[in-house]
Parts: structure tokens; C-alpha cells; sequence
């Protein structure tokens, strides 16, 4: 008895914890259920507001239909329109016709514009066509910032063989320069003067005078620009060091105690400074004592080059233009103006300066054929993209 007791004591105590633990688990739920109905409410007032907007729009959609009904057009289509296959409008040969003509108009009004405005010389065949009379002895090419502006011995490069064949020319043309008076006298005297400032004179001049020594020729290259004197830039020694215009001025100075030597790594080139800036260069200049200059200079020089200032500027050159033999004018291609080969052109027709010789500066080419001569120097191929 006591042990049946015991167990069924055992199994009601089972009973009444699963009774406890389910009455907590529905406690549980009953608790739950504000939330759930508080999300309830919220999903079933979304669907109220959802509906009533689709009532409204199918009632729009409605009254829209009955309107459209009602206002129906009343057009009907009697027959289809018909065109041709060639539209009426843009006329194409008109258009091709246009383009055609715009297309030459274009290039020959570009070219026009181009040409009319530009007044700079271009090439060689511009000055050989205003200035009949006239030669041009030599074309020197265009250097780069990073290429020497001045020759040195044995110098193989393109600069070097434009001034080789420039001195070839001008000597040819010394050897009828001469007068009769004076075809005994071995010594020459050469001007190189221009039209303007920065065509290139003073290059030209010491360029010259260094091919020319190369020969082993004696040559003295002198600065008669007394107004702007440059030749001291191209040479180690300084701009107010006693040269023409002391000579010109002081009586009792000599010309050989006043000439540089060893300034150049020619030993036959002696130059001799433009020195202090006088205030009144153009009647030093036409005074006796220039010829004396130039024909002491001759009897120890077998060359004389004559750095000479800018004959549009001042009158210094034609001063003293008869001492020359012959006179070098330099034109730079794309500097000097067209207009001023017409001073050229006057110039030697009013024998202002003794037989001219030009020289054509800066000159820009493509091609490496001897700056206009035809001879092949260091010829290097072009790249392909140059083939035209």
C-alpha cells in the first residue's frame, strides 16, 4: 500500500509541474498579445489605406473611359499619303555641290590669308627674284639652343661646310673685286653688315674670320659696330678693353698695342674690339684715321673682316663703305621683312656699299642636302612617317 501510495504521490508531482510549466507558457502568450495585435492593426490599416486608394483609382480610370467616350474624334483617314523616293528637301547634288566648292574654297583661302600676311622671307628663290642684280653666296643653317655657335678647328659639322662653301664663293668673288689700281695688293678687306639688328652679322662676321684662318690665313677680325658692339661676347675679354674707338679717338695710339691675341683657338685670328661706346660714332668714323685703321690692318693681315653696324639704323656703314672689297649683307629667313630687300635692291643700285654679297641666315630644312648646294653631308635617314 505504501509503495503504490508513493507512486501515484510521484506521478501527481509530475503532473503538477507540467501543468505549472504549461500555465507559464500560455502566461507567456497572453502577455504577447498586445504587441500582436498592436502589428495587426498596423498591417490591416495599410491594407484599409490601400484599398481605398485602388477604389479611388479604378473610379478615375472610369470616369476617364465614359469622357473619352463622349468626346471620340470624328476624323476619318479618306486615304493614305504617298511620296516619292527622293526626298524634296535637302537637294543632295546641291549639298554635294556645296561641299565640293567649300572644299576648294577653303585651302586656296587659307593659303591666300597665309601668304598675305605673311611678310617675312622664306626661302632663297624670294630674294634671287627681287634682287636680280644680286647673288646669294651662302646659306647658313638654323642651329638649336643646345648646338656651338662658333667653329672650332677641324670642325666636321653642317655649320662648319655652309661657311666652307661660303668662303669658296667669296673668294671667288674677291678675285674680281679688286680695282685696277690696287691688283697688286694681296690683302682684302671684308664687310659684313645687314639690314636690322639680330639677322645674324656678328655670327657671320666671326664665323667667317675663323673658317677663313682655318686656311692658315692671317686674319683680323675688327668690331666697327661702335654703337652696339658684340664681337666681345663671342671671346674672353672684357667690352671696355681699348679698341676702334680709342684708336679713332686718340691720335697717339697704336693699332698693334691694342689688338687681342690668343683669344681664339685659331692662332692666325687677331681681333681687335669695337672698345668704349663714344658718344659721336659717326664722325669718328668719317675721319682719315679709319683708313689708316684699315690699311695698317692690311699690311700685316692677309684678311680683314669688318664686324659693321645695321644700314637701316644708322649711316656708320656707308660711311666707310669704300675701304671694303667686298661687303657681306646678311638676310635671315624668317626675320628680315620683305619690304627691306627693297632697301637692298636701292642700296646697290646707288653703289652705297662695294660689291654686295648675300647671305641668307637661319635657314629651316627638312632635308640634309648641303643647305641648298646639293652636296649630302651626314645623311640620315627619315623616319617613316616622312615618306611624303
Amino acid at each position: 500500500i505504501l509503495v503504490s501510495l508513493k507512486t501515484y504521490l510521484q506521478a501527481l508531482t509530475t503532473s503538477y509541474q507540467r501543468l505549472r510549466s504549461r500555465e507559464g507558457r500560455y502566461t507567456g502568450e497572453i502577455n504577447n498579445l498586445p504587441q500582436v495585435e498592436k502589428e495587426l492593426k498596423g498591417i490591416l490599416r495599410q491594407q484599409g489605406i490601400k484599398e481605398r486608394l485602388y477604389v479611388f483609382l479604378l473610379q478615375k480610370r472610369e470616369e476617364a473611359a465614359l469622357s473619352y467616350a463622349i468626346t471620340s474624334p470624328t476624323i476619318k483617314i479618306v486615304d493614305f499619303a504617298y511620296t516619292g523616293s527622293i526626298p524634296i528637301s535637302p537637294k543632295r547634288n546641291i549639298i554635294l555641290l556645296g561641299a565640293f566648292l567649300i572644299g576648294l574654297g577653303l585651302p586656296f583661302s587659307f593659303l591666300y590669308l597665309k601668304f598675305l600676311l605673311d611678310t617675312k622671307v622664306n626661302n632663297r628663290a624670294e630674294i634671287e627674284n627681287e634682287l636680280t642684280g644680286l647673288s646669294v653666296f651662302g646659306e647658313v643653317p638654323q642651329l638649336s639652343n643646345s648646338q656651338p655657335k662658333m667653329l672650332k678647328r677641324n670642325d666636321q659639322s653642317a655649320l662648319a661646310e655652309a661657311f666652307r662653301i661660303f668662303r669658296t664663293n667669296l673668294l671667288h668673288q674677291l678675285k674680281f673685286s679688286k680695282s685696277q689700281d690696287s691688283a697688286t695688293d694681296n690683302s682684302k678687306v671684308i664687310y659684313v653688315t645687314s639690314s636690322i639688328k639680330g639677322e645674324g652679322k656678328t655670327f657671320t662676321a666671326n664665323n667667317l674670320a675663323r673658317v677663313i684662318a682655318s686656311s692658315n690665313k692671317k686674319v683680323l677680325l675688327i668690331g666697327a659696330d661702335l654703337r652696339n658692339p658684340q664681337i666681345h661676347m663671342y671671346y674672353n675679354f672684357d667690352r671696355d678693353l681699348p679698341g676702334v674707338s680709342d684708336y679713332l679717338f686718340n691720335e697717339n695710339l697704336d693699332i698693334r698695342s691694342i689688338i687681342q691675341k690668343g683669344k681664339s683657338d685659331f692662332k692666325n685670328l687677331d681681333i681687335l674690339s669695337s672698345g668704349s661706346v663714344p658718344p659721336n660714332p659717326a664722325e669718328l668714323l668719317v675721319e682719315d684715321r679709319f683708313e689708316e685703321l684699315i690699311d695698317v690692318a692690311k699690311s700685316i693681315y692677309d684678311y680683314v673682316i669688318v664686324d659693321t653696324a645695321p644700314t637701316i639704323y644708322v649711316t656708320d656703314t656707308f660711311l666707310i663703305s669704300k675701304y671694303a672689297d667686298v661687303t657681306v649683307y646678311l638676310v635671315k629667313q624668317g626675320l628680315t621683312e620683305k619690304k627691306l630687300l627693297h632697301h637692298i635692291k636701292e642700296v646697290n643700285s646707288k653703289n652705297k656699299l662695294n660689291h654686295m654679297a648675300l647671305v641668307l641666315n637661319g635657314v629651316i630644312s627638312d632635308t640634309n642636302f648641303g643647305y641648298g648646294y646639293g652636296y649630302v653631308y651626314n645623311e640620315k635617314k627619315k623616319p617613316f612617317y616622312k615618306f611624303w
